[in-house]
């Protein structure tokens, strides 16, 4: 949905009651002992953002929205375990080297087979042939599993039936996407967080407009936890380094300025975001608000993956990353 055309003064009063309104209604997120990663009222960010708009806040609707589990859900064969041991034996153990100088490309864009977090990434021309290979690997398994004078090891068939449904999954599912006016598919990236891993507080940089979108899927914890467990908290924030935007030649990693963090709550499931605020496409422009800290900054809505689940086995997120379907 496109903005609403309205006259600048109004713009400008409407994006001072939005940093007002969310000031006076949500909690501030608190250092050190004192963090807050849920809303003391219960409320997940669904519908914090939903009350917000109901008390005057310029947020747009759908920024952060929930898909149908039974409609979009990760492959449910599939566990953090599987797929870890599938992905970094094509990574790692056959002989590519799938980074990249380039700050975020390669597939493997973070960590490596012994880390305690590590980002496999998928496709759109940045993953350093990854996708490709892991198509070529599946077509000559197969061939070789059809083949009546080869015999597969365990280990060849193991490995061959998770990449099998993995492709399969991701193929359908971008399509289905596609076809239901959500995205167009560009890039996928599996972020896994083995035992002690975590990620920091940070934008999804690459929502980079209003019409970047982003899909993000829990995969089955093999402790046998709660795969829809509410695992990532929102915040609305500044900038440390003082980016007011993440397009052109803008810098593309930053930190949240913690002092000033306000905690939107929580969300589980299958997480659908725009780039109308959620990201790196800020959701209250630079130069429009000055109190409670702004300065004239811009203003942007940040997550933190797993700071709060329980459990000893290892968690991951695969995200799915596009634009709007025209």
């Amino acid at each position: 949905m496109r903005p609403r055309k309205r006259k600048l003064g109004d713009r400008l009063q409407g994006w001072q009651k939005t940093w007002a309104t969310i000031v006076g209604t949500c909690t501030a997120r608190g250092l050190y002992k004192n963090i807050v990663r849920a809303d003391p009222r219960g409320r997940t960010v669904f519908k914090v953002l939903d009350d917000l708009r109901e008390l005057g806040a310029d947020i747009q609707p759908n920024i952060v929205t929930q898909l149908d589990d039974d409609g979009h859900a990760f492959e449910p064969r599939l566990t953090v375990e599987h797929m870890d041991f599938m992905l970094s034996h094509f990574a790692f153990d056959c002989g590519k080297d799938y980074t990249s100088e380039t700050s975020g490309w390669g597939g493997v864009s973070s960590g490596n087979k012994h880390s305690d977090k590590v980002v496999f990434q998928f496709g759109g021309d940045i993953d350093c042939g990854f996708r490709e290979d892991l198509d070529t690997a599946l077509a000559a398994m197969q061939a070789r599993r059809d083949r009546e004078d080869v015999r597969q090891g365990d280990h060849e068939r193991a490995l061959l039936q998770v990449l099998e449904r993995f492709l399969r999954w991701l193929r359908a599912e971008e399509k289905k996407l596609e076809s239901e006016g959500k995205m167009k598919a560009c890039v996928a990236h599996l972020a896994i967080y083995r035992k002690g891993g975590s990620m920091k507080v940070h934008l999804d940089i690459r929502l980079d407009s209003s019409l970047s979108r982003r899909a993000l899927y829990p995969i089955r914890p093999n402790d046998g936890s709660d795969v829809n467990a509410e695992r990532l908290t929102f915040y609305a924030g500044f900038a440390r380094n003082g980016v007011t935007s993440f397009q052109e030649d803008a810098p593309r990693f930053t930190s949240l300025e913690l002092g000033t963090a306000i905690c939107l709550g929580r969300a589980g499931g299958i997480i659908l975001l725009t780039g109308v605020g959620a990201g790196g496409f800020w959701l209250i422009p630079p130069g429009q608000i000055q109190e409670h800290g702004a300065n004239g900054r811009a203003l942007f809505v940040w997550h933190e993956p797993h700071a709060t689940i329980e459990g000893e086995g290892s968690r991951a997120t695969f995200c799915i990353s596009g634009k709007a379907v025209e």
